[in-house]
């Protein structure tokens, strides 16, 4: 019987888009997670979550959210590459070098470190697709919340759970609004 339980875990959680990445859990983790869902955490209203985009289907919004942006993504800037904008930075990174490293995964260099919390809609849409850069990266999410909220790669997706993790090549992505909770991830990108 366990066998067959395993099997079809590994066959849920096989998926050629992206990867389940195991969370270690570790003191830092909870210590992040704790410090952004609470209700003194900082966020900045963005309207909607693809620049100049107007071709949205009714079953589509340009979801507007809160971010807590930690490391600015390099085409933001002037400089060409990444800048820190957020005390929590180092915190935030070891918490993705820990997870990533625990799945086997280097990172050579951070590209975009972020928070996001998209809050429930008057119905569920999927927001715009995107791609986070236009040059090869990877993308790692966790999930803080158990707010739902689809992740659509591919023809592929990912129902989260809180603290769940996952991982994929930069690619056309995108997400469902939540049902009825706040929806907060902590987004990577990386090289």
């Amino acid at each position: 019987m366990q066998k067959i339980v395993l099997l079809l875990i590994l066959i849920m959680n096989n998926s050629d888009m992206f990867k389940i990445l195991n969370n270690p859990k570790t003191d830092l983790y909870y210590e992040i997670k704790n410090t952004v869902i609470s209700s003194n955490f900082s966020w900045f209203w963005t309207p909607t979550s693809v620049e100049n985009y107007d071709n949205q289907t009714n079953d589509q919004l340009n979801v507007p959210f809160y971010s807590h942006i930690f490391l600015t993504r390099p085409n933001a800037t002037d400089e060409k590459c990444p800048l820190p904008s957020s005390n929590l930075l180092q915190s935030v990174s070891r918490v993705f070098i820990e997870i990533l490293e625990n799945n086997n995964i280097n990172v050579n260099c951070f590209l975009r470190l972020c928070a996001n919390c998209v809050h429930p809609q008057e119905k569920i849409y999927n927001s715009v697709p995107h791609v986070d850069h236009n040059f090869p990266h990877q993308n790692a999410l966790i999930y803080l919340t158990n707010a739902g909220g689809k992740t659509f790669i591919g023809n592929e997706y990912h129902n989260p759970k809180e603290d769940d993790v996952i991982c994929f090549e930069g690619q056309r992505h995108y997400m469902q609004t939540p049902e009825k909770e706040r929806r907060i991830v902590l987004v990577a990108t990386f090289i």
